[in-house]
């Protein structure tokens, strides 16, 4: 189950346990800071090859916009995600009495 898949079922749960929710949170914004170092290698990559003038170069610029534009779109959807949950569970949350 992807990170995304297992916060979605935490929002459709409507309760889990504190240490479930923490867990949830922390792989979640480890997720985040992988897809926040994966954009920022491309957009280097990007800038890099913008600075030579080389057509041979535009399939690889061409291939790093459209992995740039997924990252940031899986990056931007993962932090709705973490945030809907946050909101969720945050203050006031309702855990389950079940044992963690």
């Amino acid at each position: 189950m992807s990170i995304e898949e297992h916060l979605d079922a935490l929002l459709v749960a409507g309760e889990a346990t504190r240490e479930e929710i923490e867990a949830a949170l922390t792989h979640g914004h480890a997720a985040a800071l992988e897809l926040e170092a994966d954009r920022i290698r491309l957009t280097r990559r990007l800038d890099r090859a913008r600075t030579i003038p080389d057509p041979a170069l535009d399939g690889v610029v061409a291939t790093a916009h459209e992995e740039l534009a997924g990252v940031t779109a899986a990056l931007q959807s993962l932090r709705g995600r973490l945030a809907d949950v946050a909101a969720r569970f945050g203050s006031g949350a309702r855990f389950s009495d079940r044992a963690g």
